[in-house]
């Protein structure tokens, strides 16, 4: 008998939500649970909100890849600019 984890559950499916991305990476969550993550070459951090809307959150963004939240609330990015 296998001991693996699924990632998705049996019977789940996938909804692309977004396109129109170029490489993206760093993801993290807020303590609302808005995500953020980084669209590293078009050099924007991106927020998808928990009611479903995706907006820019800031560009230009230092081409920020790595990020999270300070327990302060405050947004951290790795960034190579």
């Amino acid at each position: 008998m296998s001991t693996r984890k699924h990632v998705v559950a049996p019977g789940a499916t996938l909804d692309k939500l977004a396109r129109g991305f170029a490489f993206t990476e760093g993801p993290t969550c807020d303590a609302k649970g808005n995500v953020m993550f980084t669209d590293q070459p078009n050099d924007r951090i991106l927020k998808w909100s928990t009611a479903g809307q995706l907006s820019t959150f800031l560009q230009p963004a230092g081409r920020a890849n790595g990020m999270y939240f300070a327990q302060g609330g405050e947004l951290i990015a790795c960034a190579d600019e």
